[in-house]
């Protein structure tokens, strides 16, 4: 949402609106917020023909609030990272058990990871072990214990800056805003020769990812190649680092410039 009219200009995000119980009222130009007692403010700007030429929109932009709001995580279509592996021998690890007040929730974990299309049933020789991590919300995270494969593996030596080199591309900025990627890893597609690799065991029944899985050492660099064809001809604007986009602009107008120009690229790549 950009809104005009106010003594500085600025743009509020999805997450903003959230935070604060936001209600839009088209009709009247007007939308409340809540504070901090929970007491609805009334913010409102004058929409004259005067002002129209301030009000600045983020064009060519299809994504619906659906999509932006959904739970899953998106996908590289234009890239496939490939694992080259220093000894191919196939391997077999046990699995460790999962506590009896989990097994529930990791059975629902692997149908939403197969749902997402984040594995895929397999035929593989290489078994890592699951891992079930219990969260403080009381649900599961799965995560594979990927040492073998991270141990056999060639080193991939891509990644991001270093952060005080990235700090110094923080100078002269006017707006800037962040763009965090949900799930990251899980966004780059694993090639179709590398899956099997990252095979696993729940119920006596054979897994593999189809995409770069959390834990593995070459993750960062995975996520760093397949954001190039996204962040190419945006050096200077865009600052990445891991999952983190960071978008700096000299000023406002720029700034709804770089925004259009970054998320007509993800729509794209």
């Amino acid at each position: 949402m950009i809104v005009p009219g106010l003594t500085k200009a600025c743009i509020l995000g999805i997450d903003a609106l959230k935070a604060f119980n936001s209600i839009i009222n088209i009709r009247d130009d007007t939308f409340y917020v809540q504070d901090d007692n929970g007491v609805a403010l009334k913010i409102s700007y004058d929409n004259q023909e005067g002002e129209q030429g301030a009000c600045h929109t983020v064009a060519n932009i299809d994504i619906s609030l659906d999509e932006i709001e959904a739970k899953v995580p998106g996908r590289f279509r234009s890239y496939e990272y490939e694992i080259h592996m220093k000894n191919d021998e196939p391997f077999a690890i046990i699995s460790y058990p999962v506590p009896i007040k989990y097994r529930e929730q990791v059975s629902c974990e692997i149908e939403r990871m197969l749902e997402y299309g984040v594995i895929e049933r397999a035929k593989t020789p290489f078994i890592n072990p699951l891992v079930a991590v219990a969260k403080k919300d009381n649900t599961v995270r799965l995560c594979l214990d990927a040492r073998q494969i991270n141990d056999r593996m060639l080193e991939d030596h891509d990644g991001p800056e270093e952060i005080d080199q990235v700090l110094r591309q923080c100078n002269n900025i006017g707006v800037m805003s962040t763009l965090d990627l949900r799930s990251s890893f899980w966004q780059v597609p694993l090639a179709k020769s590398s899956r099997k690799y990252t095979g696993f065991l729940h119920q006596d029944r054979t897994y593999q990812f189809t995409v770069v899985l959390f834990g593995l050492k070459l993750a960062s660099a995975a996520l760093n190649r397949a954001s190039e064809g996204v962040l190419n001809g945006m050096q200077g604007r865009v600052i990445d680092f891991v999952d983190d986009w960071l978008i700096v602009s000299p000023d406002f107008d720029q700034h709804v410039r770089d925004l259009d120009e970054l998320l007509t690229s993800t729509t794209r790549v």
